[in-house]
């Protein structure tokens, strides 16, 4: 037994640390595994207290070991794929809502609680937290960490974190907005004196620390819900309808997509998807509409203005609300039953963020490159879903996604050499962020990023100086 795994065993437990390859390899790759290469880490450590990671995080620091933070095991594009072997800190036993606090509008979770047992407690309080569309066992903390895809975006955008504890590379803890001040009531501020620190741990993949806790943002339960749903074969005006639809802040959410990953959401059986292609148009929108008893008043305003909106555009089908189906009810509850992705194949996407009123160009774009590299059109799935830009701007998440054959190597090989040109290519037209940093996309973004990038490095730096937080991930 070598010296550190006894150091490491003094710290959280015999049974919490482990050198066995069986185990080991099972850390070696995610779901994204046809396109990152399987590394496995050299000790795995679940630990059940931030004292423990502290102590944990000591001893690396020390050492120069490595360090991947992993907090529920429901990832993609290598993000806790350990590129140095090291240390793969397991948060899966760190699993406490430490509080629901309704008067805030907060609750304050540890790393390993998931998405879905966060749901289900806030809803014997009434109340709801940001519902993503990843799977019910995601983390909550890496989610909102990493900024995910959630299902009331159209109002209240993508940034949900408050407040963070969070143990840095030689073992301090920081806490950051309002849990910085010690006579402060609580953790239910973002902003505290100075910049924004809450922010610089979010969107770089454990690169920085180690977030042990987390107060995040609650919003009301709804239990009305209707849906205005409409197809168009033109894409301009499909754009220029959620526009309208953001001008009047109607609905909680809304996305549009190429009627692929729509048929992927609501059709049944694997056969059904392809049959669904041309009898709603090229691209499909949605809006949801949630609300109350209370709230009954502006849900018939919202729904009225929905309607008129879509009649007054060039639809080929739809436009009429109806009861949402029970999938989405389910889904804009609780977190996504992922079982049903998987129908056509593995499962790939590459994301980024721009301006909603580029979709047209982007789209075009996509569908050159996709043919350029000899991919079948009919399994390109793409969609955009815009983020309360009509108070900030225009954010909107794009999605370009497939599923394909992971036991087919010529296809696996022509999906890669689209994404290796692809992520060039979106930059050149205006994408200014990647959803979820990764070797693979930091990797075009970084040398254009100028000062930006420096200073993000220098930061890096001074808080890792020996780089021994997941390595690799951001700056390769």
């Amino acid at each position: 037994m070598s010296r550190l795994v006894r150091h490491l065993e003094d710290i959280v437990g015999e049974e919490n640390v482990t050198d066995d390859e069986e185990v080991l390899w099972t850390y070696a790759r995610d779901q994204q595994w046809p396109f990152v290469p399987p590394m496995r880490p050299d000790y795995v450590v679940r630990p059940k207290s931030r004292e423990e990671v502290q102590a944990v995080m000591r001893l690396a620091y020390r050492e120069r070991i490595p360090v991947i933070p992993y907090s529920a095991g429901i990832n993609v594009r290598g993000l806790c794929i350990p590129t140095q072997g090291g240390i793969m800190l397991d948060m899966r036993k760190m699993n406490r809502i430490l509080e629901i606090n309704t008067e805030m509008m907060a609750c304050v979770i540890e790393p390993g609680v998931t998405i879905a047992q966060l749901a289900s407690e806030c809803m014997k309080h009434g109340v709801r937290p940001a519902v993503p569309g990843c799977p019910a066992t995601a983390s909550a903390v890496a989610n909102y960490s990493l900024r995910g895809l959630y299902h009331h975006q159209w109002k209240d955008g993508i940034e949900n974190v408050l407040s963070m504890e969070v143990v840095l590379p030689n073992g301090e803890v920081l806490y950051t907005g309002s849990w910085g001040f010690p006579n402060s009531p609580g953790p239910y501020s973002r902003y505290g004196q100075g910049p924004d620190l809450t922010g610089l741990f979010q969107n770089q993949p454990g690169t920085m620390g180690v977030i042990t806790k987390m107060c995040a943002k609650l919003f009301p339960y709804c239990d009305i819900k209707d849906w205005v749903v409409a197809g168009y074969d033109d894409l301009n005006e499909l754009v220029r309808v959620i526009l309208e639809f953001g001008k009047y802040e109607i609905g909680t959410s809304c996305m549009g997509m190429h009627w692929l990953g729509f048929a992927m959401i609501f059709s049944g059986r694997a056969e059904d998807v392809m049959e669904f292609k041309g009898t709603w148009g090229e691209y499909v929108v949605w809006l949801a509409i949630e609300g109350t008893e209370e709230t009954k008043g502006r849900m018939e305003w919202e729904r009225e203005m929905a309607e008129n909106i879509v009649r007054n555009s060039n639809y080929v089908a739809g436009g009429e609300i109806f009861p949402m189906p029970e999938d989405l009810v389910n889904e804009m509850t609780y977190p996504r039953d992922v079982a049903s992705w998987f129908r056509l194949g593995s499962y790939y996407a590459v994301p980024f963020f721009a301006q909603m009123k580029l979709a047209p160009v982007y789209h075009e774009e996509t569908k050159k490159l996709w043919l350029k590299h000899g991919l079948d059109y009919d399994t390109c799935g793409w969609f955009i879903a815009p983020f309360d830009y009509c108070k900030h701007g225009q954010s909107c998440y794009y999605e370009v996604e497939t599923w394909f054959d992971p036991t087919n190597e010529e296809e696996r090989q022509k999906l890669i050499n689209f994404t290796d040109e692809y992520h060039q290519k979106i930059i050149e037209m205006g994408a200014y962020a990647y959803f979820r940093p990764n070797p693979g996309n930091m990797s075009a973004a970084l040398p254009l990023m100028g000062n930006y990038a420096k200073l993000w490095k220098a930061i890096k730096d001074l808080i890792d100086p020996h780089d021994i937080m997941n390595p690799g991930k951001v700056f390769v």
